[in-house]
């Protein structure tokens, strides 16, 4: 158990990168033996070919019989597309595919993609730890690019773990998993809202 604040900074203590990241996300389970299979192949060869400034890659566990399972990653992919099994692969919230070598064309090009976009919108963090109080102080800043049409706008906080010893069907009782969602820094599984509206560069 942990506790989390968070602050929005207004400063220019928190420089907020021009770049576009895509964000992929498999779907799995501990129990899942084809997650283990390939499927576990890919994500791995995927993680380590693009940092995380062009890729966000996480393993979210929806399944509630998963070892690693979380409430935020059941509702993480009951909003993305419609599908009933695991694995599954997404870029953003369209799936891509079971993980297959056409799968993995298919995200290696989202990626790259993604990363040759002039970003609407990109965010910065600073992140402290207090171990004595188990808390977690998260400052972040936000800074829009683009002009940008009238919508709703949310920023997403989340805390991952980036390994963790777990087992996994067809890969042994005790393996690295990585990226792992935990849960959601906020109220709401999608993020706090930050505007509301139509918005212009700078803001």
């Amino acid at each position: 158990v942990f506790c989390a604040s968070l602050v929005m900074g207004q400063g220019a203590a928190l420089a907020v990168p021009e770049t576009q990241t895509a964000l992929i996300t498999k779907r799995t389970a501990t129990w899942c033996t084809i997650c283990g299979g390939f499927a576990w192949d890919m994500m791995k060869r995927l993680q380590a070919d693009y940092d995380s400034s062009q890729a966000v890659s996480l393993n979210v566990h929806h399944s509630s019989g998963s070892r690693l399972h979380s409430n935020v990653a059941e509702a993480w992919i009951d909003a993305f597309e419609s599908s009933f099994s695991q694995p599954r692969f997404y870029a953003g919230t369209e799936e891509l595919g079971s993980g297959n070598a056409g799968t993995e064309a298919a995200i290696r090009e989202h990626i790259n993609e993604q990363n040759a976009v002039n970003p609407v919108a990109q965010s910065a963090l600073a992140v402290a730890y207090e171990p004595e109080t188990r808390s977690l102080r998260v400052e972040a800043r936000m800074t829009f690019f683009q002009d940008g049409d009238a919508g709703t706008y949310r920023l997403g906080l989340y805390l991952v773990e980036r390994t963790v010893m777990e087992e996994q069907a067809n890969r042994g009782a005790n393996v690295e998993h990585n990226n792992v969602l935990r849960e959601v820094l906020t109220d709401n599984p999608f993020g706090i809202v930050l505007h509301q509206g139509a918005f212009t560069a700078g803001q």
